[in-house]
């Protein structure tokens, strides 16, 4: 791990060296990892909240030479909304992660290629955007947030219209979900954020369950939409008679039936969790996969050959232990639990995740973290 993760941060700091925080924490004049301790504090996002305020009103090179496209939000449970900015340089890094996970994905389950998708990235709840902000809030699509190829790949199967997740009430947007869903009976994958997310649009499916039989037979969704929504939802449906036919003859609360190709589930969870259980016990052929430790700010881990190793490629890392010593990646050991700092080219510098990990093996010299 110490190689990329030097060169990563040393990136990092050059690139950023004439911003605004990196003048003020002389990153021009730092020669190794102990002097970006000294030189820069561990910091919490209460510390970034001017700069963030900064650059929502347009102003540049602050926390990054690379314009800030978006800021993102996101809500723990220690906090209320936190904006994360979002740059070029970020979105390369966490391209890193992404490309590594679903290229060993489509490699060990092959199969995946031979159908759409279902990919749910990001919340679908409508952001605010206060009037004196020249940054947008939040992405336009799922597909924004996986960018370049990644994005083009997984765009090109998916199976529900990216602009669905834009409707912004509920039982609207889990109709039209379910109904390109279900229209699929080719769907190969589910990849969502949180399982109950997925379990909840199975609930409600015997409710419009007669609706999307309709619509398929027809061709024509129901007419709940304004325009020119419904325009645009129309033109990316069309009626499938067979499969109307074929439905006609399942049941909505066996899902397992609907989509009888559906080789992986992808959740963050672990498969003993009540949330996981609920979730596998409704697709009982198929397999599930725990996603990695993923937060708006950065990616920890991915999943990867069966492991979840540090995506060192991605961000630079240090690790508090329990006496509040800190540590780099190399130097962690089996069975040990640390705490995950993280500095990322989006513009956070030796930033408290607050996440709480357990180191459970390597994979090669590199750590796997649960």
């Amino acid at each position: 791990p110490s190689s990329p993760q030097d060169k990563l941060l040393f990136a990092i700091l050059q690139r950023n060296a004439a911003t605004t925080f990196g003048r003020d924490h002389g990153f021009s004049s730092i020669q190794t990892i102990a002097d970006f301790q000294d030189a820069v504090p561990l910091s919490d996002y209460e510390d970034y909240n001017s700069s963030i305020d900064r650059i929502a009103r347009g102003e540049p090179n602050i926390l990054t030479r690379d314009p800030v496209t978006r800021l993102v939000p996101t809500s723990g449970s220690t906090s209320a909304r936190k904006l994360i900015p979002w740059a070029a340089g970020l979105q390369r890094d966490v391209n890193r992660a992404i490309g590594a996970w679903t290229n060993d994905l489509f490699r060990q389950n092959p199969d995946l290629k031979a159908g759409p998708a279902y990919w749910s990235v990001s919340p679908a709840v409508p952001e605010t955007q206060p009037a004196d902000f020249r940054v947008p809030v939040g992405f336009d699509d799922d597909t924004d947030y996986l960018a370049g190829l990644a994005g083009k790949v997984i765009g090109g199967i998916m199976a529900v219209p990216p602009a669905v997740r834009h409707l912004a009430d509920t039982d609207t947007f889990r109709f039209h979900v379910l109904l390109h869903l279900v229209a699929a009976r080719g769907l190969r994958l589910v990849s969502v954020w949180h399982p109950t997310f997925f379990t909840l649009l199975l609930d409600s499916l015997p409710d419009h369950w007669d609706s999307i039989i309709a619509a398929l037979r027809t061709g024509t969704a129901p007419t709940f939409l304004p325009e020119p929504l419904h325009h645009q939802f129309q033109a990316n449906f069309r009626s499938d008679p067979s499969r109307a036919q074929e439905l006609d003859s399942l049941d909505s609360i066996r899902p397992d039936t609907i989509w009888p190709h559906l080789q992986l589930l992808s959740a963050w969870g672990e498969a003993t969790s009540p949330e996981v259980r609920d979730l596998t016990r409704r697709f009982p052929n198929t397999l599930f996969e725990p996603k990695g430790i993923l937060a708006t700010e950065a990616f920890v881990t991915i999943p990867f050959r069966d492991h979840h190793p540090l995506a060192l490629t991605s961000h630079f890392f240090e690790f508090l232990d329990a006496d509040g010593h800190i540590h780099l990646a190399p130097e962690l050991e089996k069975s040990k639990r640390y705490e995950v700092v993280v500095t990322t080219s989006g513009g956070l510098y030796r930033y408290r995740l607050r996440d709480q990990v357990d180191v459970t093996g390597f994979l090669g010299n590199t750590p796997c973290l649960h």
